[in-house]
């Protein structure tokens, strides 16, 4: 849906100036990988069809015989064991050479028909790994545009003119179909793309652990961070030409939390206030009742307090960057003059 027509003049952002310089170091490094592989991946296909079709250089013929059946074979003078010798083809007869040519012709088809298949074969299994993940994709979509509750403007007008508002500010020109979908308890929202489409899933009960007494600026920090994805790129369908670099699951793993890094710089500006953002991030963690009473600065010094191998472990494989520390960074993101953002810090 056209967006263009917005009742209310915002400032526009540039998503991309928040990118942190980390995720475009490891987006480079995917890149780089990805683009070796399917280069790499090419060429190694080019020269098998190549050599395929390519007649084989001639060779000095060794022709030796079975000293069991007295068949005849060709090898090559490199192979020769230690005593033997290359017969004289003058005592050969031409019918006995012309067949052993004929077997070592067929033999040597047979190998460039098996290099060629298996060539075929490592390309169809990446081909149907990506094919797979890419249904699998739009069967699980089918069924949230079936079974969420979509917004719109007669549908949760309140949220719909917020994610609106923030889509303007943002310059994404085409609105977001955004659901509302059974979180069967778990807090989670997340942004995705349905080939040209972009999607927005907010889970029910991290709407109703984000609502205060009709006040929706915390769920709409969380929105925010995930028009944030869509507005960095991070949905785009480009993102499967990526698949061989993000097999490396820490590289990969490292790349996903900067993403969620750059996207919560994204949902600072456009909230311009660090409390919703910070109050949001902490009932992702407790919950709408435990969330609401947390000592928000007791949280943040856990990521000091609770420092250890397995903490470091469990955080270098994990997407997410860990939630205290999601707080110190868009914290070090600003410097309060006031109220509200007043400057943000490179």
């Amino acid at each position: 849906m056209d967006i263009s027509g917005s009742q209310v003049p915002l400032q526009q952002i540039k998503a991309g100036s928040f990118r942190t310089k980390k995720e475009w170091v490891y987006l480079g490094l995917i890149a780089l990988i990805s683009l070796l592989f399917w280069v790499g991946g090419g060429y190694f296909t080019y020269v098998s069809v190549k050599g395929f079709s390519k007649p084989e250089a001639a060779k000095k013929e060794c022709f030796l015989k079975d000293p069991e059946s007295g068949e005849l074979f060709i090898i090559e003078e490199s192979q020769l064991l230690f005593g033997e010798k290359c017969l004289d083809e003058k005592t050969l007869k031409a019918e006995e050479m012309e067949l052993a040519r004929q077997n070592i012709v067929d033999m040597s088809k047979d190998e460039k028909n098996k290099q060629l298949a298996d060539s075929f074969a490592g390309i169809g299994i990446v081909i149907a790994i990506l094919l797979f993940s890419f249904f699998s994709h739009l069967l699980a979509m089918a069924y949230i545009r079936m079974n969420g509750v979509k917004v719109g403007p007669d549908q949760l007008p309140n949220l719909w003119n917020a994610i609106k508002a923030q889509s303007g500010r943002l310059g994404i020109k085409t609105l977001p179909d955004t659901f509302i979908i059974n979180g069967q308890g778990m807090i989670n929202a997340f942004a995705t793309k349905l080939v040209r489409r972009k999607l927005l899933v907010l889970y029910s009960d991290l709407v109703e652990a984000l609502m205060d007494d009709g006040d929706q600026k915390q769920l709409e920090s969380v929105i925010a961070h995930e028009l944030g994805h869509h507005a960095l790129g991070h949905t785009r369908l480009i993102q499967w030409l990526l698949f061989p670099g993000e097999m490396f699951p820490l590289l990969s793993s490292a790349w996903s939390r900067e993403r969620e890094y750059s996207a919560d710089r994204v949902m600072m500006v456009l909230s311009d206030s660090a409390l919703p953002c910070e109050r949001a991030l902490v009932k992702l963690a407790a919950g709408r009742q435990v969330g609401n009473a947390v000592n928000i600065q007791r949280f943040v010094d856990q990521a000091r307090e609770e420092r250890g191998f397995f903490t470091w472990l469990t955080e270098i494989v994990a997407t997410h960057p860990h939630l205290p520390k999601r707080i110190i960074a868009i914290r070090k993101m600003v410097k309060p003059q006031g109220s509200g953002i007043q400057q943000i810090l490179s």
